[in-house]
C-alpha cells in the first residue's frame, strides 16, 4: 500500500473544486472496488485535509456541506485515515473497519469548546447520552467521552502513548528500510544485532539476579549503539 504515502505537493495547486472532485471521486472508486480499497479512503481523506487547511474557522463545515456528498463523519473518519497514512502502510489493513479499529485511539479531531461546554449542560441538565447525541448529532460514546472531563484526559493520555508508539514503529521501519537498501554485510550484521536485542529483552524479561539484569541492560545499550552506526553507515552506503 506504498502508493497511499502522498506527497503534499500533490494537491497543493489545486483549487477547491478540484480538491472536492477528488475527493468525491476517491471515496465512489473504493466504493466500487469494495471497502478493501483502503487506498482510496485515504486519497478521499487526503484531499479533503488540503481543502480544509484553506479555510478560517467556521468557514469549514458549511463549504464541505455544499461541496461533499456524503455525511461530515465520514469525511472526518476519511480525514484521519489520511493523517494515519503511514501506519495503515505499515499495517496494510484489508477493510475500512480494520483500519478505524487500527487508529483507534490516537489523538482525536478538536471538538469546538463550545460544544463541549454544551454537552456538559445538557448532561448536567439530566438528559441520557443517547438523547444529548441526537440533539448535537454525535454517537453517545463520543458524547460520554466529551461530558465527562476525567474520561476525556484519559482518552487523551491514551491517544498519547499510541501516538509515541507509531512514531517508534514508522522510525523502526525506516531504519530497517534503510539498512536493507543498503544491503550486503551492513544488512547481515544489522540482521544479527537485532537477532541480539531480541534474546536480551527475553532475557530481561526473566527472574534474573540484579547483577544480571545490570549487565544485560549494558549489553543492550551495546547493541543499540551498534544498531544506531550500522543505521549511519547504511545511508552513507546509499550516498545520504
Amino acid at each position: 500500500m506504498s502508493e497511499v504515502l502522498i506527497r503534499s505537493s500533490e494537491f497543493a495547486t489545486l483549487t477547491l473544486d478540484e480538491l472536492a472532485d477528488g475527493a468525491r471521486r476517491e471515496e465512489e472508486q473504493a466504493i466500487q472496488d469494495g471497502l478493501s480499497a483502503i487506498r482510496h479512503f485515504i486519497r478521499a481523506g487526503a484531499f479533503l485535509l488540503e481543502a480544509r487547511s484553506r479555510f478560517a474557522h467556521g468557514e469549514w463545515i458549511p463549504w464541505l456541506e455544499q461541496n461533499w456528498d456524503s455525511s461530515i463523519t465520514l469525511a472526518q473518519v476519511y480525514m484521519r485515515l489520511a493523517r494515519n497514512r503511514e501506519l495503515l502502510a505499515l499495517e496494510q489493513p484489508r477493510t475500512l473497519s480494520e483500519a478505524q479499529r487500527l487508529i483507534s485511539g490516537f489523538t482525536r479531531p478538536q471538538l469546538d469548546p463550545r460544544m463541549v461546554e454544551r454537552i456538559r449542560e445538557l448532561r448536567e441538565a439530566g438528559m441520557s447520552f443517547r438523547d444529548i447525541g441526537e440533539s448535537v448529532g454525535m454517537h453517545r460514546d463520543t458524547v460520554r467521552r466529551y461530558a465527562d472531563p476525567k474520561v476525556m484526559e484519559r482518552d487523551r493520555q491514551r491517544a498519547k502513548r499510541k501516538t509515541k508508539a507509531y512514531h517508534r514503529a514508522v522510525a523502526q521501519e525506516r531504519r530497517e528500510r534503510d539498512v536493507r537498501e543498503a544491503g550486503g554485510e551492513i544488512a547481515k550484521a544489522y540482521a544479527l544485532v537485532r537477532k541480539a536485542l531480541q534474546a536480551c529483552e527475553l532475557a530481561s524479561g526473566e527472574d534474573q539476579s540484579r547483577e544480571r539484569r545490570q549487565a544485560i541492560r549494558s549489553a543492550m545499550a551495546s547493541l543499540y549503539g551498534a544498531e544506531d552506526q550500522l543505521v549511519a553507515a547504511s545511508r552513507i552506503a546509499r550516498g545520504e
